[in-house]
């Protein structure tokens, strides 16, 4: 496992490296990298949720994805669980920029 990760991570260096040498993306878009360098309880929390749900399901997002196609109800719960974190997190975000601006 640690090999795959960092194979992966040797991968996503090389990308950001090439990216940010990039100002459009390869369609054409403005390519808008995070900012954000900081380390927050917020990234840690969603870290280990998201580290624990791998890790209890036994599916990364993708193949996930791919296996609802296959049947099976495990599958279909994790990418059910998977949706509703990603709403939570936008609900969150949401209220945190009405906060900021109010």
């Amino acid at each position: 496992m640690g090999i795959l990760m960092l194979g992966a991570l040797l991968a996503a260096m090389a990308a950001y490296a090439l990216a940010r040498r990039r100002r459009l993306c390869l369609l054409g878009a403005p390519l808008q990298l995070p900012t954000a360098t900081r380390i927050d309880r917020w990234l840690l929390m969603g870290s280990l949720v998201f580290g624990g749900g791998w890790g209890l399901a036994g599916y990364c997002p993708g193949p996930a994805v791919a296996s609802i196609l296959v049947g099976g109800v495990k599958p279909l719960l994790f990418f059910v669980a998977m949706v509703a974190g990603m709403g939570v997190y936008e609900l969150r975000q949401r209220h945190g920029a009405q906060r900021a601006a109010a």
